[in-house]
């Protein structure tokens, strides 16, 4: 049987995607737009926000907007695609799919 995939993004990934200056063209934005409304969307929580001052506090991540995404991943229990493994590999308990 073949394995079901969903693909989520939190706030954070969301603004790590449009930050970029390319996306001053409203074209380009509403490609954008349109390629992230493919994605199922996970909400920052409170659970969320104390995960992420664990990891950070720990020194798993180092980063904020990486400890957001690390812990929304723990929190809602689903596994992280990146193609910046090195920045969650200290992560506890935190599933790394291969890229």
């Amino acid at each position: 049987m073949a394995k079901e995939w969903r693909l989520a993004v939190n706030p954070v990934i969301v603004a790590e995607y449009v930050n970029d200056r390319w996306l001053i063209n409203p074209a380009r934005k509403r490609k954008a737009e349109e390629f992230i409304d493919l994605f199922t969307h996970m909400d920052l929580n409170k659970k969320v926000g104390f995960k992420t001052g664990e990891l950070i506090r720990s020194g798993q991540v180092d980063y904020l907007g990486d400890a957001l995404i690390a812990a929304s991943c723990l929190v809602g229990k689903t596994s992280l695609l990146t193609r910046n493994q090195k920045h969650f590999k200290k992560v506890k308990g935190l599933k790394l799919l291969p890229r």
